[in-house]
């Protein structure tokens, strides 16, 4: 991110990662900052707008990641996360909850 913001290109790359982890802190909405940081600087908004445009290009979020992309609108049209009712971060099954 910080190349990015720096004005480099993310021309030669094909596939991006947005990390997880604790990045702008480990909680719902956290990556908002984060997608504001990349979208209102001039450079780093053409540079995602231009890889997310190509038809060669894969992208992957994790986490913190994953909400950044939603926050940019790359998860699809009308994608929002909201807080859950346990209040955790937790995937469930049929049989199942796996806190995370």
């Amino acid at each position: 991110m910080s190349d990015l913001l720096e004005g480099h290109s993310l021309a030669a790359f094909r596939g991006l990662v947005f990390p997880g982890g604790f990045s702008y802190a480990d909680v719902l909405g956290s990556a908002k900052g984060w997608a504001g940081a990349l979208r209102f600087h001039p450079s780093a908004a053409a540079q995602l707008s231009a890889f997310y445009q190509r038809k060669d290009t894969f992208s992957l979020g994790v986490c913190n990641g994953c909400q950044l992309m939603a926050h940019l609108g790359w998860s699809g049209k009308g994608v929002a996360l909201r807080q859950n009712i346990s209040e955790r971060f937790e995937v469930r099954g049929r049989k199942r909850i796996e806190k995370c």
